[in-house]
């Protein structure tokens, strides 16, 4: 008596079947997480970056009056910005000055930690004229006895 064959699979086709598939899918899903990473981690540096260009200007055009401080009004009161007093540079007969913008993030700093070195997310210099406003100030602690930027110029913009 001939037995005859049912149609489907045996369970060692099936394993066989699965394993080849799991060898491709697995490394199709890690590359789809590290995508992911990626995309999660530009996205949070062109914010930085956005927010910190956007503080610099605010800074050097007088509307944020402050050297430092947080983004919490952006929603991030953890990230942290800083703006030290602007550097004279001499371009000859001319002022400029160098204003440059420090931000820095919790997953900034981890990172930093890991490899052992203390820096910022971002940082950004701008050169620019000085405005009236930053002249008549350096004039305003010329006149009081203390030192200016202008001291530093030769006298150039003195009043």
């Amino acid at each position: 008596m001939l037995h005859r064959r049912r149609g489907g699979f045996t369970l060692l086709e099936m394993v066989v079947a699965f394993t080849i598939l799991a060898l491709f899918i697995l490394p199709m899903l890690e590359i789809v997480a590290a995508s992911r990473v990626r995309a999660i981690k530009y996205s949070r540096e062109r914010l930085v970056r956005d927010l910190g260009q956007r503080k610099l200007f605010e800074r050097i055009y007088l509307i944020e009056t402050m050297d430092n401080g947080t983004f919490e009004a952006e929603g991030h009161p953890e990230w942290t910005w800083e703006i030290p007093e602007p550097e004279p540079v001499s371009q000859g007969a001319q002022l400029l000055l160098q204003y440059t913008i420090q931000v820095r993030t919790p997953q900034g700093e981890a990172a930093a930690q890991e490899g052992g070195e203390l820096r910022s997310d971002f940082e950004m210099s701008v050169w620019t004229y000085p405005s009236q406003a930053f002249l008549d100030e350096q004039a305003e602690l010329q006149s009081r006895g203390y030192g200016s930027v202008l001291d530093t110029m030769g006298g150039l913009y003195g009043r």
